[in-house]
This record gives C-alpha cells, sequence and structure tokens, in this order.
C-alpha cells in the first residue's frame, strides 16, 4: 500500500497539503502494531517536511475507507491495488473497486510496480457521457495546480454484425468521428 506515496509526492511537493494515513485492522489483527506503523509512517514522512497523521480504524476496509472519505477535508483518496486477477478476486474481492462504486470523492489508484513520475500529462478517458464528464472538473484543477497537460480521449466500440447468408463474414458498421465531440469538449474545458 505505500506504493501510492511516490504517485502522491508531485502534489505534496511545494502545497499545503496534509496527508492522512489511514489503517483499517481486522478481527485478530493487534491494534497496537498498527498503530506503531502509522506512527513510524507519518514520522518518516514529517521528516521529509509533509503535513501527516495517522488514523486507525477497525471493521472491513472498504466501508471504513468510504466512510473516512465522509469527513470533512478529505479531497482525495489515494489507494493502491493489488492487481488481483481470477480466482482470487471472486474469493477475495477488491477493496479498491467496492470503494470506487461507494467513494464520495476522487480516487486514485496505483499499482505496486507501475511508473511513478512527476505529472506532465494527465489522460481523461470519456465515452461520452455527463457521467463520464464529471471528471472534468477535477482533472482541470489538478493539471492547472501541477502545470500538467490534460489530454481527452474518446474510445469508440466498432460492432461486427454477422449478415445473414454471408457465412462467416461479419460487417463493420462505420463509428461515428469521436473528433467533433473531442473538440467541443477541449474547448469547453480550456473557458
Amino acid at each position: 500500500s505505500e506504493t501510492i506515496l511516490a504517485a502522491l509526492m508531485p502534489l505534496a511537493r511545494g502545497r499545503p497539503v496534509g496527508l492522512v494515513l489511514f489503517r483499517v485492522i481486522e478481527t485478530g489483527e493487534s491494534p497496537e502494531a498498527a498503530q506503531s506503523y502509522l506512527d513510524e509512517a507519518t514520522g518518516a514522512l514529517e521528516h521529509h517536511g509533509l503535513s501527516a497523521v495517522g488514523l486507525l480504524a477497525r471493521g472491513r476496509p472498504a466501508q471504513e475507507i468510504v466512510a473516512s472519505a465522509r469527513q470533512p477535508g478529505i479531497d482525495l483518496i489515494a489507494m493502491a491495488t493489488h492487481g488481483r486477477t481470477g480466482v482470487t478476486r471472486i474469493l477475495f474481492g477488491s477493496v479498491t473497486e467496492e470503494v470506487l462504486r461507494h467513494t464520495p470523492v476522487p480516487l486514485l489508484i496505483g499499482r505496486p510496480g507501475g511508473r511513478k513520475a512527476e505529472w506532465k500529462r494527465i489522460l481523461v478517458a470519456l465515452d461520452g457521457s455527463e457521467d463520464a464528464e464529471a471528471v472534468l472538473p477535477d482533472a482541470s484543477r489538478l493539471a492547472h495546480t501541477l502545470g500538467a497537460e490534460l489530454d481527452l480521449a474518446q474510445s469508440v466500440f466498432v460492432p461486427a454484425l454477422p449478415m445473414a447468408g454471408m457465412g462467416e463474414v461479419p460487417v463493420y458498421m462505420t463509428p461515428p468521428d469521436p473528433m467533433p465531440y473531442l473538440r467541443r469538449t477541449c474547448a469547453r474545458v480550456a473557458e
């Protein structure tokens, strides 16, 4: 989970950002050991000039993370994902996915081993819906704050339809050109 801290450093560098390190312990875990870990981690961040506090909760991780994010002053959740797939994911579920479905604030997700660098370009994937565009104000503020470029992209689904009497030859429908939508959206964001 600590791997997400590297992705947060460009946000915290040179700005008054308060970090809350949040740990959820489940049945059988030692609260003393968890608190000691949080104290050590916050101390290391404070040593590097960052404001950090550690909070400990007991319960189901996703529920506790979402509940904590509803508190005043929480602007972003940042968490690493374990990257579980297949049967492991089915059996254990995904805390990150559950948080994503229920969080009231933006969620930054990092993968262990993922590339961490300065944020110079931010990609926003859109599908043309208002729900997807809801991220644009936050993405725009983030890009402005970091001096980063904001790139907008839209995936276009190209359906293949089997034609009756044509055997195995699919017919591909021509998708609408995404560029007029992207140009209009870019102009709105630039305003």
